[in-house]
């Protein structure tokens, strides 16, 4: 069963070496990457499993054990699958081989489902909620704990120096907006660039495709570095090819960055603006905006479609990376089509008082959530978000 858009009912409620792990190892650096060991007591799926696997089926049959479907079990499954269908082949192979192992056992399925909201789907999309949240699920991850304390010994905060990433990004994409086309009001006055006739001017920001918050955390702090370690280890296994490429302490490198007018910034960083590499053509984005903004006249793209060519007017500034774009894009698809951004949004919104000083951290945004959203029926801890339909 599908839904109108096609998505399946489900998601919407090599060498000798077969592991992932071995795939993710060829892209590490002792700078970026966590040592991540090929967890010996997981049986690796093999690509002639996966070529036969049918999730789909697979996360069906977890979600009704007795023939009737389990309300908490469909949940979880939802989520599982929106991540197999939307991660990249590696992605995929690890995941897979995670649910693989995990399914006869329905406390495993339900602390990797919450494992990926929270340090993927969370941090993403709650990017000013702080870290303070234990590391990876012993039961699941079983070599996450030390893998983790051994990245806490090296992993750095970056600094928000974002006057010269600005300047930067704006000379690479001609001090306008990438979207919109925009002119930067700014470097009007200042003369560096002039408004062409019919041109809009515009307050523009510099936009970070992986959240500048990924790289913001207090070093002194044992739980806010705990917190930024699991979320980078996470994100390297599930987006092996980031390996080596970003981390926390090149958060701020320039191609992870791009100049964007502050009510496209604000779309973007909520997940509700997307860029989709076209495959085949280099810096050539398919941009979906959420539905409530299409009619907007202040949504039209400077091509006029939905497909837009990024140009860089500076060739000593980098361009954007076409894989951070596919994270960000992959992370806002399942946000969407699971409704958990929704979901977040609404129970933040609720939870946060703008008018009170300091950062909300994120263990105080799951356990709001948990209290919102508790339930009794299963002995273990649910996610905050996997609650909902009990």
């Amino acid at each position: 069963m599908s839904t109108k858009d096609g998505t399946p009912a489900l998601a919407a409620a090599s060498s000798e070496d077969n592991s992932p792990t071995a795939s993710l190892m060829s892209h590490s650096s002792a700078a970026t990457h966590p040592a991540i060991s090929a967890q010996s007591d997981l049986s690796w799926i093999t690509d002639t499993e996966m070529e036969e696997l049918d999730m789909e089926h697979t996360l069906n049959q977890f979600s009704s054990p007795t023939g009737e479907q389990d309300a908490g079990r469909y949940r979880v499954a939802g989520i599982l699958l929106a991540f197999y269908q939307n991660l990249g082949q590696d992605g995929k192979k690890i995941l897979a081989t995670e649910v693989k192992n995990y399914a006869p056992e329905p406390e495993k399925m339900l602390a990797l489902a919450n494992h990926l909201v929270t340090f993927l789907l969370v941090p993403f999309y709650a990017t000013g909620v702080k870290g303070s949240q234990s590391a990876g699920d012993e039961q699941v991850f079983p070599d996450a704990a030390a893998e983790i304390a051994n990245s806490m010994a090296w992993i750095e905060p970056s600094v928000r120096d974002q006057k010269p990433l600005r300047r930067d990004c704006l000379r690479r994409d001609n001090f306008r907006c990438v979207f919109s086309g925009a002119v930067d009001d700014t470097s009007v006055v200042d003369g560096k660039t002039t408004r062409q006739p019919g041109e809009q001017i515009i307050e523009t920001e510099c936009a970070h495709v992986i959240p500048f918050s990924f790289g913001s955390f207090d070093a002194q702090s044992s739980s806010d570095t705990e917190a930024k370690a699991t979320i980078w280890w996470t994100l390297y296994r599930y987006f092996p090819i980031l390996a080596g490429k970003i981390g926390a302490d090149t958060i701020n490198q320039r191609e992870n960055a791009v100049t964007l007018m502050i009510v496209h910034h604000k779309r973007f960083g909520k997940m509700r603006l997307r860029f989709r590499p076209v495959e085949g053509r280099r810096n050539t984005y398919e941009t979906i905006l959420a539905d409530m903004y299409t009619d907007q006249p202040i949504s039209a793209t400077k091509s006029g479609s939905s497909i837009i060519e990024l140009e860089q007017y500076d060739d000593t500034v980098p361009m954007p990376s076409a894989e951070y774009f596919r994270t960000h894009c992959t992370i806002a698809e399942i946000l969407e089509v699971t409704g958990l951004g929704e979901e977040m949004w609404n129970i933040i919104s609720e939870a946060v008082n703008e008018d009170e000083a300091g950062p909300v951290r994120l263990g105080d945004v799951v356990l709001i959530f948990q209290q919102k959203f508790h339930i009794n029926k299963v002995k273990i801890k649910y996610s905050y978000l996997l609650l909902n339909y009990y």
